[in-house]
């Protein structure tokens, strides 16, 4: 028998009849387990979608590797940029893009320029929202 922080509990060897058997008083002693190390890791999906915008994570990904942050948008899914490096979610046009949580000021061609200049490994978070 077992449980979780006991030891486990062995009976003596005995052959079951079909009649009830009294095994008696059960003790089981705490068990000790020593951990050493406990490590906790968790990781954010890729894109999130929620109800007013979409979120695009790339902290550890692979989309965030060398690249710079307009690279970065040209690999995520359903955005797309065009020569002209205007940039769409889904087909729809005139987004706003966050960095670090607040709305960008920035017009299309200022945008873009800072994006070629901001490395997609960058801390920040960029999140699109349509």
């Amino acid at each position: 028998m077992s449980y979780v922080g006991l030891q486990d509990y062995k009976s003596e060897t005995f052959f079951f009849d079909g009649m009830d058997k009294n095994l008696g008083n059960i003790n089981m002693n705490a068990g000790s387990v020593s951990l050493t190390e406990v490590v906790v890791t968790a990781s954010k999906p890729i894109m999130e979608v929620k109800a007013d915008k979409l979120v695009l994570n790339v902290a550890g990904s692979v989309l965030a590797s060398g690249d710079d942050a307009l690279s970065l948008l040209r690999k995520a899914p359903g955005v797309l940029v065009d020569n002209n490096e205007n940039i769409s979610l889904l087909g729809k046009s005139g987004l706003v893009i966050y960095i670090d949580g607040k709305p960008s000021p920035l017009t299309a061609s200022e945008l873009a320029n800072m994006l070629k200049n901001m490395s997609s490994n960058d801390p920040c978070g960029q999140q699109v929202q349509g």
